[in-house]
């Protein structure tokens, strides 16, 4: 189209609708630059677009584009050639591309560019003075124009690619969606495969043309189709065939014999011959992507192609656990549950016809009869989960296999995309599918050795398994065939009717059961029996070619990670499992590519695919060290990387290996200098004196004596530290007569293994920035490595990085909030919501996940005493932080009891709390979960804001907190008697073993274990079926082994749910990234400070009003404090003068000096009993005469005067 003179213009209407954000993309000719009659044609102008004078987009006489408000292009359009202009308005911005380069992001008022008059002037000169282009003089020419009422300031890969030239076909932005286009026809009865075969061979979206093709050649089209179908089918299957190496495809596929015998060489040769254009450097790439039908670039193919890749990704150093979608239930794969119920169908039946409302009516009816019957089979489902199957109705009654996978569909989708009930959060699906398949494939490993698995066995033992195991082959065979249908539905249509949206073909089912098959091959429960038996039924050797065809397939990086995670997992997990060659080498150069190309990191999303692919090569290198080895184009930084987790495989094992790596001690003269110069025999020789109780007590004195400032590693100080140790060759217990290990080693090696340890960090701080620790342990393998030596990273190190995160997302809005107390009701009121933390967490824990976000000192509530005369400057929210801290460690609450050491008044850790006891198959109510989130919450503020906690709880549960296992020696601690029974139970049971054949070996099991089944009873004193039935199942010789693993896993996970809710809570409020760095000691010192009072930090940040420390009353307090106070009452000392019972760590922290004040009494001095000041951290103390009546004094007033109210009348 070819616009003449000034005069001409087009006008876009918007259907008569208000427009405030869309999209337009002009392919347009400039045959020159404007210009205007007038001398000075600095005003001259070529408009674009016009809405009003305000709102108007034009090219000015030197080339710019501009955008009303003073916004313009750095660079100038070109004349006498076509380009594309790409503009695309949002409500409060525009971004206007130019051949696909941004050249104006520009902010603009509400709605400035919103089509008011509903309408749009294109071209069009409003003033004719600033172009003066002659009537018969071309002014532009316009070979395109594409518009669409949507925008995003977001582009996709694609559509950058497709908007840099205007030799880019736009069909694919303005095609009208598959969903739309087919409704009609499948309505008339054309199946979706022959509809989309027609639009393919014809090129066409012509919907009556689409018709009268499948109409008139119905029969030829479902013939070609089907035979294209079969075709790219059996091309795939031939690739498959030369991977299936246990007959998996001819079992399953039921693949013929033609299809077995064609040569796969004639692939690989059509491979080497073919030249797509891609660059030498990545035929490695160009051989793995040839037959899946990718026509990418590699740096278009490693991008994010999923359709909510533009969504944000947290930074995972600095990410925060969302409490409100901690119960959706996500899994590992697909994306959170999509609420995506229909409308209702709101009508009045006085205003339609009587048939139409009957129909209406019947069709709400046929609605909630569908509802209800799901909500029945998901119910009798629900009852089938839980209890013992063989007591059950027969789960063959819903159908056949095929039907239960269809079933399983319907269930996922309800669960997906249907939901009509917020707390309805359990997957149904999974968990029916895992004890179904646990069932099978128990009965299957118990049956079967290494002899092959066939259709019969498979069928008899295992059919669900066998009928999943052949849905996921024949649908990856499908997608690879059609990598279109990956992205074709997977419940993104609201359009389609369920019925068929279910028969279609799925990814995110698909991967939802490798996903399962996943978690069963992890599952606790599996790990007695053989592995590699376990990875030939799960996942069989052309099982791990399809997933890596559908990694090269699947758009989305998470979708790729998980694939990556399973390859990780089986090769961690058995020593025989082996990637194929080619893939070996694929996932080899992908890893070399990730790190060494800077283009590959420029996202967090990319660095998350980074980390998990290095994850898996890192895994094979365990196995393979010579691959690391012979890579030549492997980077340093890769190899260094490999380097630390070599080193910490030998700091963290058991053994006292020596064989240290020579390229890391190599280092010690690089990083530290030649004074700090290791030998291989030099490390040989300090191996051997250092176990871990020695290396635990030489960490915590480097800890004590290094400062948190000393950082980054090397550092001049420490270095100078650890240069001035002693170096003598004899021990030296003046040194260390605080470290009873390290009493008796010679000071020289002291010192060498402290160079060691230094090493080690300075190593670590090189490279920790290349290493994601935000990831969980089970999709990091890196990172979980780094956290098993977190006992040996000094304390300055990983201070170092968490500090940085806290500061990073401290809540920068001051919002804090009043919190009313009534302490009266806290102290005679016997009900849990009388007491002070339910107080504080009834108001506070809303908006906790923000207001408790505060910098160090800060305080997360200001604290008002009901009825109390006091005013809070820190002394009243101090109070009340200590009474919450009483509260959560008694009886009070329903949250915690005293373990079971402390009922008994036997073993140690007697002071312990732990988490309450709940019934193991039922839900913990919801307000229990949330109570256990703000004690969580409260432990994250303490960390933040250095106001310590006094409560006390015992290691396994800070562990579990940090995600580290809790052991049976963890559940010892606080119950001594936990597994003496079953221990002594299985002493006897190998005694009756070893008895000679004659012997009734079953009958003096059964007399031993007479009257015993299967249950437990718990640390709350509660007993508790360990299997459904299990008061009434006896334990037998047969099934003693399983009772045994049932009663420790009972054991060790008593409290996981519990402590999970608190772990959520603490990471609502600090990132977990460097914290899990932490060890338990470190953690619980964070939270609650040191286990005893520091009199003598105290005193280094005290002050004196007219007195100083040599002063006689001030001598006599010391010695009071330090040496006659009891540590209990060193707690009520502190709580009395500052509303808190707890010091700080470390001298660094003190927010304020402690003051003494001299009070001088108008009496006798020795009668008057002292004051303080909560609020400034003060005590007014009266010169007493002796150190007796000092302490008489003084423990009367924190014993009997320890609330907070200024009414002044005590004295």
């Amino acid at each position: 189209m070819q616009l003449l003179g000034n005069k001409t213009y087009l006008v876009l209407n918007t259907a008569n609708q208000v427009w405030s954000e869309y999209t337009l993309i002009f392919d347009i000719y400039l045959p020159s630059l404007p210009s205007m009659n007038s001398p000075s044609n600095n005003e001259a102008r070529l408009t674009l677009l016009t809405l009003n004078t305000e709102s108007e987009i034009y090219i000015t006489h030197d080339g710019h584009i501009c955008v009303s408000g003073g916004h313009q292009s750095s660079s100038t359009v070109k004349v006498e050639e076509y380009i594309r202009l790409f503009i695309s308005v949002q409500q409060k911005s525009i971004q206007i591309y130019v051949n696909g380069s941004l050249e104006i992001n520009a902010s603009i008022t509400n709605d400035q560019f919103s089509t008011k008059s509903k309408r749009m002037d294109l071209f069009r000169e409003t003033d004719p003075i600033k172009n003066t282009t002659g009537d018969d003089q071309l002014r532009i020419q316009c070979q395109s124009i594409t518009f669409w009422n949507k925008s995003t300031d977001t582009l996709s890969p694609s559509v950058v690619q497709l908007i840099k030239s205007t030799e880019h076909s736009l069909d694919k932005l303005v095609t009208i969606p598959f969903s739309i286009l087919s409704t009609s026809l499948l309505g008339i009865g054309y199946k979706e495969e022959s509809i989309k075969f027609v639009m393919e061979q014809f090129n066409t979206t012509n919907i009556h043309f689409i018709d009268t093709v499948l109409r008139e050649q119905h029969q030829q089209i479902e013939n070609a189709f089907l035979q294209n179908e079969e075709k790219k089918k059996k091309n795939v299957i031939t690739r498959l065939n030369s991977y299936d190496e246990h007959g998996t495809l001819t079992m399953l596929m039921k693949v013929n014999d033609e299809v077995k015998a064609t040569p796969s060489t004639d692939i690989l040769s059509e491979i080497e011959n073919v030249d797509d254009g891609t660059s030498v450097e990545k035929e490695w790439f160009r051989k793995a992507i040839y037959h899946i039908g990718i026509h990418d670039t590699f740096l278009d193919w490693v991008q994010d192609r999923s359709k909510n890749h533009g969504s944000k990704i947290e930074d995972s150093r600095y990410k925060l656990v969302n409490l409100t979608k901690v119960d959706s239930g996500e899994t590992t794969i697909g994306d959170e549950p999509r609420k995506k119920l229909n409308e209702s169908l709101h009508y009045v039946h006085r205003q339609i016809p009587r048939k139409a409302y009957i129909q209406s009516r019947k069709s709400c009816e046929y609605g909630l009869i569908t509802i209800n019957a799901r909500y029945a089979i998901l119910n009798m489902l629900k009852v089938w989960c839980q209890e013992e199957h063989s007591s059950l109705f027969p789960l063959h009654k819903f159908g056949d296999e095929t039907f239960i996978v269809t079933l399983l569909r319907l269930m996922d989708y309800h669960y997906t995309c249907r939901r009509t009930h917020a707390g309805k959060t359990t997957n149904w699906m999974t968990l029916l599918t895992m004890s179904i398949l646990k069932a099978e494939l128990k009965a299957l490993l118990k049956s079967t050795t290494n002899d092959p698995i066939t259709e019969a066995i498979l069928n008899t033992k295992a059919p669900l398994l066998y009928q999943l195991q052949k849905h996921v082959v024949e649908e990856s065979i499908r997608f690879l065939a059609e990598p279109n249908l990956i992205d074709a539905n997977n419940y993104d249509d609201e359009t389609v009717d369920e019925r068929m949206l279910v028969k279609q073909s799925n990814s995110d089912f698909l991967l939802k059961i490798i996903n399962i098959f996943l978690e069963l091959f992890t599952d606790s429960e599996m790990k007695k029996y053989d592995v590699d038996q376990m990875i030939r039924l799960l996942f069989p050797t052309v099982s791990i070619k399809i997933l890596f065809d559908l990694f090269m397939l699947l758009p989305s990086h998470r979708s790729k990670i998980f694939i990556l995670k399973i390859f990780t997992t089986l090769i961690q997990a058995s020593e025989n499992f082996k990637l194929h060659a080619d893939i070996l080498n694929f996932v080899l150069q992908l890893f070399i590519e990730l790190i060494t190309n800077k283009a590959c990191s420029s996202t967090l999303a990319l660095k998350n695919f980074r980390n998990a692919t290095m994850g898996l090569a890192f895994a094979v290198f365990e196995r393979q060290k010579e691959l690391i080895l012979g890579l030549d184009e492997c980077p340093l930084e890769a190899r260094n990387m490999w380097l630390l987790i070599d080193v910490i495989n030998i700091i963290t094992s058991q053994e006292k290996r020596s064989e240290w790596p020579e390229q890391f001690l190599t280092q010690s003269v690089s990083l530290l200098g030649e004074k700090f110069l290791l030998t291989k025999d030099m490390v040989a020789t300090i191996q051997t004196l250092f176990d871990t109780n020695a290396n635990e007590q030489l960490m915590k004195f480097l800890n004590l004596n290094i400062n948190l400032d000393w950082n980054p590693l090397p550092h001049e100080s420490l270095s100078e530290f650890i240069e001035t140790l002693p170096s003598e060759p004899v021990p030296d217990s003046a040194k260390y007569n605080s470290y009873t290990c390290l009493c008796d080693i010679p000071s020289v090696h002291i010192q060498t293994r402290a160079k060691l340890l230094y090493l080690f960090n300075t190593f670590l701080s090189t490279v920790l920035p290349m290493i994601d620790l935000g990831l969980p342990s089970d999709n990091n393998n890196i990172a979980c490595r780094i956290r098993a030596a977190r006992n040996y990273i000094l304390f300055t190190t990983k201070y170092q990085l968490f500090d940085d995160s806290l500061s990073k997302t401290v809540d920068g809005s001051g919002s804090s909030q009043d919190i009313r107390f009534d302490t009266v009701t806290s102290t005679i009121g016997e009900h849990p919501h009388d007491t002070m933390f339910y107080q504080a967490y009834a108001q506070a824990y809303a908006n906790a996940c923000q207001t408790f976000r505060k910098s160090t000192n800060d305080r997360v509530w200001s604290a008002t005493f009901v009825g109390m005369h006091s005013t809070d400057a820190g002394g009243p929210y101090r109070d009340s932080l200590t009474r919450i801290c009483a509260d959560i460690c008694s009886t009070r609450l329903p949250l915690f009891i005293i373990c079971p050491n402390g009922r008994t008044n036997s073993g140690s850790n007697r002071d312990r709390w732990i988490p309450n006891v709940f019934p193991p198959n039922r839900p913990i109510p919801d307000e229990f979960k949330n109570q256990y989130r703000f004690v969580g919450q409260l432990m994250g503020m303490a960390i933040r804001t250095k106001n310590l906690l006094d409560i006390r709880f015992p290691t396994l549960l800070w562990k579990q907190l940090l995600y580290q296992t809790v052991t049976i020696e963890d559940i010892e601690a606080i119950d001594m008697q936990s597994f003496t029974i079953i221990n002594q139970m299985e002493e006897n049971i190998k005694q009756v073993q070893c008895l000679d054949d004659s012997e009734d070996g079953d009958f003096l099991f059964s007399s031993i274990m007479s009257e015993l089944t299967f249950d437990v009873v718990s640390s709350a004193g509660q007993t508790y079926e360990l299997i459904p039935g299990g008061f009434h199942t006896p334990i037998t010789a047969a099934n003693f082994e399983d009772y045994c693993m049932r009663y420790r896993q009972y054991r060790v996970n008593e409290f996981h749910r519990q402590i999970d809710f608190i772990r959520q809570g603490l990471y609502s409020i600090v990132p977990s990234c460097y914290l899990t760095l932490f060890t338990t000691t470190e953690l619980e010192e964070a939270v609650c400070g040191k286990g005893y009072i520091d009199i003598d930090m105290l005193k280094r940040h005290t002050s004196y009003n007219n007195d100083s420390e040599t002063t006689p009353y001030i001598e006599r307090f010391w010695t009071v404090l330090r040496d006659m106070f009891s540590e209990e009452q060193k707690k009520l000392f502190l709580i009395f003068v500052w509303g808190r019972n707890t010091l700080p760590n470390r001298d660094d922290d003190f927010p304020t000096s402690f003051s003494i004040t001299r009070l001088d009494a108008a009496g006798n001095v020795d009668e008057t009993l002292p004051k303080s000041h909560t609020c400034y951290f003060t005590l007014d103390l009266p010169p007493y005469s002796t150190k007796e009546i000092m302490y008489e004094r003084l423990n009367y007033a924190i014993t009997y005067c320890s609330s907070i109210d200024t009414d002044g009348t005590l004295n």
